[in-house]
């Protein structure tokens, strides 16, 4: 269960980098392609797949596909609070003080 949140939480992070405005959020220095972009969507959704079909498989198909939905709710809160406050706790660097 624990590899499968984890799959889910690594792909929901491929699914924001794929995106522009989280990726030049996050990674300021990577320059964003479309290329990147699809490689790392398609990463993003292949790994909620496997996490899904992990927890399927140990669940069963019924239970399986609850408990997934409620990691990937649990999942995508916390990355969208973390997304959200991230800029709110980065230090002010006022230039000033020089």
């Amino acid at each position: 269960m624990l590899l499968a949140v984890a799959l889910m939480l690594l792909g929901t992070s491929f699914l924001c980098f794929s995106m522009k405005r989280h990726l030049q959020q996050l990674l300021p220095h990577w320059p964003f392609s479309q290329r990147r972009a699809r490689i790392v969507r398609a990463s993003g959704y292949a790994c909620l797949a496997l996490s899904i079909t992990l927890i399927c498989a140990n669940e069963g198909t019924a239970i399986g596909l609850v408990y997934s939905l409620g990691w990937f709710s649990v999942v995508s809160l916390s990355i969208a609070l973390w997304l959200s406050f991230r800029e709110k706790m980065k230090p002010a660097h006022n230039k000033d003080r020089m």
